[in-house]
């Protein structure tokens, strides 16, 4: 399976992250500095009891911030490329989540699990470690607390599909006081150029994925569905197959553009609209008919008046 990693329009950015021969460096950052404030946060149920809580907090005096770097299982989220991808003005990396874990066998690389509600293991393994005392059970609540830390969220994030790289290995490097981490160049799949991305910024990736022989697609936003599609250098069309969290070729595609079909017609439905469509559309359009009168902005400025004394 793939995970992909959305990056800002920053010009610079591009020579950072291929700053070294053959490898694609990603910056790692610490949980307390992520964009979400319950980060690490572990809210414990309420059922616990007061003794048990004092012996939580002095059994885990504090959480060890790690660098980490967050990944997606889905290339396709608006959200993430609006959010991570500068408004589609980015782009993005795949990589094969199968070589990161054999580059990186010791480094933790798990699903984040959105939770709606405080974890239960927590207070069970705490109760537990609190009845007996036993170093192991102590061990065993250490271990869930660090799991339940770094790979849970509160559900608000679902949309993210977030995979989470935690270093536990010694793999990243200082560079200029940043924790970065060296993927080899055998790990990238693809590079995904956003709908809005610079020409300059393109024609720089497009050069580096020529280098190293890495496919390269375009996003784009489709006119007929809420599932946008991906189109390659020469044009032909991909979709994101959501269960297997992969980019395969379009079953099918409009004769006349790359829309994909998921039904037997031969063209979408934008393409389509004849001429004659377009004429009854024109024709049953009253505000073409207020605006020929010079009576639209009349109409509006009272329509807008009306909505705004409900």
């Amino acid at each position: 399976m793939s995970l992909y990693k959305f990056f800002p329009k920053d010009e610079d950015l591009i020579q950072k992250i291929f700053i070294r021969d053959y490898f694609c460096a990603i910056k790692c950052s610490l949980p307390k500095d992520y964009n979400d404030p319950y980060e690490l946060f572990l809210g414990l149920d309420t059922s616990v009891s007061t003794r048990d809580l004092a012996f939580y907090n002095d059994v885990i005096q504090e959480i060890p911030q790690l660098p980490t770097t967050c990944f997606s299982r889905s290339i396709v989220s608006l959200p993430m490329w609006a959010h991570y991808g500068s408004n589609n003005m980015g782009y993005a990396i795949e990589y094969d989540d199968q070589i990161l874990k054999e580059c990186f066998p010791d480094a933790s690389i798990k699903n984040m699990n959105y939770l709606s509600e405080p974890s239960t293991n927590i207070a069970k393994t705490l109760q537990m470690a609190s009845e007996t005392l036993k170093p192991r059970y102590l061990e065993f609540l250490r271990q869930t607390v660090m799991y339940n830390a770094y790979f849970s969220k509160l559900e608000e994030w679902s949309y993210e599909k977030e995979c989470r790289f935690v270093e536990t290995g010694n793999y990243t490097e200082k560079v200029d006081s940043n924790d970065i981490l060296f993927i080899p160049i055998s790990a990238v799949k693809s590079i995904i150029l956003g709908k809005n991305i610079s020409q300059t910024n393109k024609d720089r990736l497009i050069k580096i994925s020529k280098r190293y022989k890495i496919k390269v697609y375009n996003f784009n936003i489709s006119k007929t569905s809420s599932s946008p599609f991906l189109t390659d250098l020469d044009g032909e069309s991909f979709v994101f197959d959501k269960e297997k969290e992969e980019i395969i070729s379009a079953h099918k595609t409009c004769k006349n553009c790359p829309q994909p079909l998921f039904t037997e017609s031969e063209i979408c439905e934008i393409c389509s609209i004849t001429e004659s469509h377009k004429q009854d559309a024109i024709d049953r359009n009253t505000f073409r008919l207020l605006h020929y009168t010079g009576i639209l902005d009349q109409y509006l400025k009272g329509f807008n008046r009306i909505s705004s004394n409900k």
